[in-house]
């Protein structure tokens, strides 16, 4: 079967949600399958999600939560069996920010503007109710669990440690050795816990036209934390454009922003070291260009300089 026709038994799913459906043409195939399926109704977006690490009830809600304004909701969700499952959702047009992010530089006032509106769907996000009293990573097993926040980012780094061993001896002694050194500053400046989405790659905001509003597609990876955590995870994949250097300022001390852009860019480099053969000095965050591992280094140090 060519790689964009979608298995007969997900097109006899996806009809038994939306009713007869016309053309199917493949959208996405990066992590999970996604078409573009005409219908009745109109336009939508069918996706055969594959990634185990992935809560998509969990997401579901959180998406209905937030409404129509900023995020498109899930319609439906299909178990399909081995750990696979079919999400309907309308089909928006539009360019996802990693596509223009590869297609050309982004214009200064153009990321000022997207960096606004990132900063209202993580605003929006993090007044949602909270799921359970502690901090840490909800669902798929996981239950935000901790007291305190900096014993949930030690436990998942020690998860982390023990599934990237070439990633963690070339960078877990000093990511440890700061969480070590800023846990109580950590605690004491996060204070209660908010509702934080934490994979924010660009190939889950869309730039919508006509408009050019910015739309959350999908919040695979939800924790209880610090609000500022998903600002330091941007500065990774929006790398060296005027998006990260505006969410770099005045919501959030610096010195947190760098902390969780050097902690994610270690989890990033377990992924890259269990799930791909692209050697861990080369590893990129998606669509960008400056290497991991020197990301890494270069936000320990600004974390170091603004403390």
């Amino acid at each position: 079967m060519p790689a964009d026709l979608a298995p007969d038994r997900v097109r006899r799913q996806a009809e038994a949600i939306l009713g007869r459906t016309g053309e199917w043409r493949l959208a996405s195939s990066t992590n999970s399958r996604v078409w573009r399926v005409t219908t009745g109704s109109g336009a939508m977006s069918v996706k055969l999600l594959t990634d185990a690490s992935s809560d998509v009830h969990v997401e579901r809600r959180l998406l209905r939560e937030l409404g129509p304004g900023n995020a498109r909701p899930i319609l439906e969700v299909a178990d399909m069996g081995e750990g696979e499952q079919l999400v309907v959702a309308p089909y928006l047009d539009g360019e996802l920010v990693a596509d223009r992010l590869q297609r050309e530089a982004v214009p200064d006032g153009l990321g000022r503007e997207l960096a606004g509106q990132y900063r209202t769907i993580l605003a929006e996000v993090s007044r949602l109710p909270l799921r359970s009293p502690g901090y840490g990573r909800f669902g798929s097993g996981h239950q935000a669990e901790h007291e305190r926040w900096s014993d949930a980012l030690g436990a998942y780094l020690e998860e982390q440690r023990r599934k990237g061993p070439r990633t963690s001896a070339l960078r877990h002694p000093a990511l440890a050795d700061a969480l070590r050194r800023l846990a109580d500053r950590l605690d004491a400046e996060c204070g209660p816990p908010r509702v934080i989405p934490t994979d924010v790659n660009s190939r889950n905001f869309l730039i919508a036209e006509p408009g050019r509003k910015l739309v959350a597609l999908n919040f695979p990876v939800i924790w209880q934390g610090d609000p500022a955590m998903p600002f330091g995870i941007l500065q990774l994949h929006l790398d060296d454009t005027p998006m990260a250097a505006a969410l770099a300022e005045g919501t959030w001390p610096r010195w947190r922003i760098h902390f969780y852009a050097a902690y994610h860019a270690f989890v990033i480099c377990v992924y890259v070291e269990r799930f791909t053969r692209v050697p861990l000095e080369e590893a990129t965050p998606w669509g960008r260009r400056r290497p991991l591992l020197g990301l890494f280094d270069t936000h320990l140090r600004l974390m170091e300089e603004a403390l």
